[in-house]
Formats: C-alpha cells, sequence, structure tokens
C-alpha cells in the first residue's frame, strides 16, 4: 500500500494568499499543452520545516528553506505529434472515444519494463482533462520498432487522479482502475494492473517554497495495487 500526500497549489492574483476560505481546484489548474512540470526532490526536510502530517483548516506550510537535490522537467504535449498507432488508439474520437486523450508526457509504464524482460523504449503516459476529472487513459511506447499502446479495461477502469471541484470540504474519491498490456505482447511478456485510488483532502492554507507562497488544498492519496506479470509463462502476482 502506498500512501502519499500532494498539495495542490492554485495561482491567483496578488493578494490571494491572505483569503480566509479554501481554495478550489478544477480542471482550469491541470496541465495545457506546451506546459511543463518541474519536480524538484531534497534530500530531507529542514528543522525548521513544518511537519508533514500537518492537517487541518487555514494552515501554514513554510518550506523556503528546501534545497534541491534534483530536478526533472516534464513536458506536456499534443497527442496529434505520437506515432499513427498511437493515435489510432489515443485520438480517434469516431473509433476509440472511450480512450481520447487530450495530453502526452513522456513518462515510464507504472510497471517497470526490466521487470517482464521488454525492450520497451520510448515510454509515454496519456491523460485526459475534462469538466469532471483528470484521468489516465493508457501509456505508449515502442517495443521491436513498433509503436505499442496500453489501456486501461474500459472507461469505468480508468485511473481518475482528480475529480473536481476539491476543496477542503470535498468528501473522499474512490477510483478502481484496471490496466493490460495488449494481446500483441503476448508472445514476449504480460503484465496487469488493479488499481484503487482513494484522495481525500485533509487540510487547506499556505505553502512557502523557494518558488513562491501560495494557496493550497493538501489531497492524500491512499494506493492499494495488484499487480500480475509473466514472462514466458503464466501471470505471477506480485
Amino acid at each position: 500500500m502506498l500512501r502519499y500526500s500532494l498539495l495542490l497549489p492554485v495561482a491567483l492574483l496578488a493578494g490571494a494568499a491572505r483569503a480566509q476560505t479554501s481554495p478550489g481546484i478544477t480542471a482550469a489548474d491541470m496541465p495545457a499543452v506546451g506546459d511543463t512540470l518541474r519536480l524538484s526532490q531534497a534530500t530531507g526536510l529542514p528543522a525548521s520545516a513544518p511537519p508533514l502530517s500537518r492537517n487541518g483548516a487555514n494552515q501554514t506550510w513554510d518550506y523556503s528553506g528546501l534545497v534541491a537535490s534534483s530536478q526533472t522537467v516534464d513536458r506536456y504535449a499534443n497527442v496529434n505529434t505520437t506515432a499513427a498507432t498511437l493515435q489510432f488508439t489515443f485520438n480517434n474520437p469516431l473509433l476509440n472515444p472511450a480512450s481520447r486523450a487530450t495530453l502526452v508526457v513522456p513518462r515510464a509504464l507504472p510497471l517497470p519494463a526490466t521487470a517482464l524482460g521488454l525492450p520497451i523504449t520510448d515510454p509515454l503516459e496519456f491523460s485526459n482533462v475534462s469538466p469532471a476529472d483528470f484521468r489516465l487513459v493508457g501509456y505508449g511506447g515502442t517495443l521491436n520498432g513498433l509503436a505499442v499502446p496500453v489501456t486501461y479495461a474500459s472507461q469505468a477502469q480508468q485511473d481518475v487522479i482528480y475529480r473536481f471541484p476539491i476543496s477542503y470540504g470535498s468528501g473522499a474519491s474512490v477510483s478502481n482502475s484496471l490496466l493490460t498490456t495488449p494481446a500483441v505482447l503476448a508472445g514476449t511478456g504480460y503484465f496487469s494492473q488493479k488499481r484503487q485510488r482513494t484522495s481525500q483532502p485533509d487540510a487547506w492554507g499556505t505553502i512557502t517554497t523557494p518558488f513562491g507562497t501560495f494557496q493550497a488544498v493538501r489531497l492524500v492519496a491512499t494506493l492499494l495495487d495488484h499487480d500480475s506479470l509473466a514472462v514466458g509463462g503464466a501471470p505471477a502476482r506480485a
């Protein structure tokens, strides 16, 4: 089981950080084509930093003393920049409306290809932003020179990351998803992942980082994964 907290900042006009009510997160706050996501990692919290367990209303999280030890940058692109076989699955509202994506970003499959013995390169993550939610609709990668899509079992079994709107008063959101490899990989390897994602807003306030001060809602996500792997044989649970 994996449990993690995510602070969702909302960049508003000057003075917004002084607001005394919980901010709301909507689809307008999600990534768009051309946006970049920078993830900075620090080796530890400074002694003066507030504990990560701090929750509740109108909190102040001062992490301005964090020093990044590494940083990754992801760039969100238009789905029409991907291979034709991937566009057939993720950019085809007539034949594949359930798996239609609005964004694509370089990102590894949720299970490492090395565990399957699959020589997958150029991994991609496809997602969809709508007024209702932000969800993952599948992945893609290149196998032996062929771009191969990996999709969820159905639209109802896609991984919903956020349901909108999100605010401190929102109830818990539960998503049950099932991701499986396509039949074209059956002779090489197989994996499936059943996931239950429970997301619960448990705090709001202002957060200060080396990049500025923002209003934020803290969302605690709990993931329960059931993975099945197979390499030249019957699936094995992981």
